[in-house]
Parts: structure tokens; C-alpha cells; sequence
């Protein structure tokens, strides 16, 4: 397991990493004149996806979560009330998990 340590006395940050023997760490660090343009220099770099767009049915029947939403600790009411603030909001009903 790495641990991982971030410090930031008056305003000079230093990240600490220290990596297990077992799991060989690969770290690369960019600068940027701020975090949207680093980010963007970022997604330059990655490949890019084939898929443009969402498939249709994720849009048209979206897969709703009691996880996402309550963890644990989820009873019939939570899901009936989630299912009605669904329905009041005019989203699409489809499949709960």
C-alpha cells in the first residue's frame, strides 16, 4: 500500500509519496498556469473515446441507485420516496438497483 502525505507550509506545497516494495509507483507531474489548463493538457494526452455521445438508452431508461443515493440502511419507504422525487422531476422511469 502507498502512503501518501501532502504538505503546504505558507504556500509551498510538497506531496510526499512513499510506495510499498511490492508496487512499483510510476508519477507523472505537470504544471500549468492552472488547474483548467493543466486539466485540458491532460485530456489532450489521453486517448480518445470511440463513443461521442451516451448510448440512447442510458438517457431513455438510466439505471437508478439506492447505493448512489442512500449507501446502506436503504427500507421500502427511501425507495418509494426516492422513486416519487424521480417521477416529480419528471425523469424517466425505468430500472432501480
Amino acid at each position: 500500500t502507498m502512503r501518501t502525505t501532502i504538505r503546504a507550509p505558507a504556500g509551498n506545497a510538497q506531496m510526499c509519496l512513499a510506495p510499498s516494495e511490492e508496487e512499483p509507483v510510476m508519477i507523472e507531474l505537470c504544471a500549468a498556469r492552472d488547474v483548467r489548463e493543466a486539466h485540458r493538457a491532460l485530456l489532450a494526452r489521453l486517448p480518445r473515446s470511440k463513443a461521442s455521445m451516451p448510448a440512447v438508452e442510458v438517457v431513455r431508461a438510466p439505471v437508478w441507485s439506492t447505493w448512489a443515493r442512500y449507501k446502506m440502511n436503504v427500507t421500502q419507504a427511501k425507495v418509494i420516496s426516492y422513486a416519487q422525487e424521480i417521477a416529480e422531476r419528471g425523469y424517466p422511469r425505468s430500472h432501480f438497483e
